[in-house]
């Protein structure tokens, strides 16, 4: 999702019947861990959580639900912990509209609708104000990264990012923990 001054530019979610289907059909996978998924009714797991894990700090509003009934709305994404990568091409191919992202080093997958990318949002942002997405700059680390940072005009690739990231950017800066993204402003854009 995309906003300026309040209004929404860019919305790409999963319908109420999309995240229902799509929840239940994860219930269903061998070995799969949490499931958490966002409405504008609230945060939902599938499981209890264990709030004295660090993992979980910011979840203390999560509603313990029962995916398999059906009454979820609509979602920006579903996250579910899935050791078995396999089960995930199973998944997008019952639901050809849906895009799965892992991330480096984890056993999360994000499953979103294929237009809820970074890049769609900032093209919708840039044509609301009127400016070519070749005079933004984008920074960013991970495989979802990679399209933003490749088609913007200024890519900009964390230190700690993944390769496929920093192959496609135009430059690479510090580590999220060396505050890159300010260094980089800081040495490379003039404010007079």
């Amino acid at each position: 999702m995309a906003r300026h001054n309040g209004r929404i530019i860019h919305e790409a979610m999963l319908s109420a019947d999309d995240t229902n289907a799509l929840a239940a059909k994860l219930l269903q996978v061998d070995g799969i861990g949490y499931i958490n998924i966002e409405t504008a009714d609230g945060h939902f797991v599938s499981k209890p959580i264990d709030l004295s894990n660090p993992q979980w700090k910011g979840y203390e509003s999560t509603i313990v639900a029962d995916f398999s009934q059906g009454t979820l709305g609509k979602t920006p994404k579903i996250a579910a912990e899935m050791p078995k990568p396999e089960a995930v091409r199973d998944i997008i191919v019952q639901f050809p509209h849906v895009a799965a992202m892992g991330y480096t080093g984890e056993h999360w997958v994000t499953f979103a609708n294929k237009n809820a990318t970074k890049w769609q949002a900032i093209m919708a942002v840039a044509a609301h104000l009127q400016i070519g997405t070749e005079n933004i700059a984008a920074f960013g680390d991970d495989m979802n990264d990679v399209e933003m940072l490749e088609k913007c005009g200024i890519g900009v690739a964390m230190d700690n990012g993944v390769d496929q990231a920093k192959a496609v950017a135009n430059f690479v800066c510090a580590s999220n923990d060396d505050d890159g993204i300010a260094q980089w402003i800081e040495e490379n854009l003039s404010w007079t």
